[in-house]
């Protein structure tokens, strides 16, 4: 008689198995209030700029030619977490649940980016958390890829725009008739291929600029040569062509300009 009801038992179980889980008690997890915590890391590449009122990365995965992001993330009781995502993610996260919480203690998360054949194109970066006992979720960790990291050098795309006290070409006032622009990086050294001397532009672009810090220094004369404009910029150029546009208004006077040093 204990045969006969035993079969239907097991049947059951085969049909049903969450339902005889650890002597019929109820699946780990089930009908729990637990909130999972998450595990959340950020990467840039050549730190931040603005863009429409968000910030965002300098430069974007496309200008360093990174396809792939490969994570690793080790911590206590020897947890090992791996895991890959597209770089343009610009962030990972991972979760634990009641059955499977994050072991407390310090954790050190790995981002390495990669290309298209999934070789790394920058040195690791690594950064620190912990998931501490008292429910709080970790913070959020960030991590920049200066381009210094990179394995190979990098030129980009300089934009920039000019105004005159606020006004165009065509409405400046006082008028004027030549424009002359000079550019100098971090040592104070002239851009051979910056020096600008002619009509007034709205804008310009020069390709093949190594990237790095620079300063932009603009006059603005009337057919007489009197400089009624001068103005400065320090501005930046990130890798490959989506960099930002710099716009300067350039303002002054003949009397403010008569000392400008060019």
């Amino acid at each position: 008689m204990k045969n006969a009801t035993a079969f239907p038992l097991i049947a059951l179980c085969l049909l049903f198995p969450l339902s005889c889980d650890d002597n019929n008690k109820p699946p780990c997890g089930s009908g729990s209030n637990y909130v999972p915590v998450n595990m959340r890391t950020l990467w840039t590449i050549n730190g931040k700029r603005t863009f429409l009122g968000n910030v965002i990365s300098f430069d974007t995965c496309l200008d360093v030619d990174a396809t792939y992001a490969s994570i690793t993330v080790t911590g206590p009781e020897n947890y090992l977490h791996t895991g890959e995502i597209l770089c343009t993610a610009m962030e990972y996260s991972i979760s634990d649940d009641k059955c499977t919480p994050f072991p407390l203690g310090p954790y050190t998360i790995q981002v390495t980016l990669q290309d298209s054949q999934r070789q790394p194109v920058a040195q690791s970066k690594t950064v620190d958390t912990r998931i501490y006992n008292d429910g709080n979720p970790p913070e959020v960790r960030e991590i920049d890829f200066e381009l210094e990291s990179f394995f190979e050098t990098f030129n980009g795309t300089l934009w920039y725009k000019l105004l005159w006290n606020g006004a165009n070409c065509a409405n400046a006032d006082p008028a004027l008739t030549t424009v002359n622009v000079e550019i100098y990086n971090a040592d104070e050294t002239l851009l051979t291929n910056g020096h600008y001397s002619g009509a007034c532009i709205p804008d310009k672009s020069l390709q093949g600029i190594p990237t790095g810090d620079y300063t932009l220094r603009v006059t603005g004369q009337d057919d007489g040569g009197v400089v009624n404009y001068c103005g400065t910029m320090d501005i930046q150029v990130g890798a490959g062509i989506t960099n930002p546009s710099w716009e300067l208004n350039v303002t002054g006077d003949a009397t403010a300009c008569a000392d400008f040093v060019l």
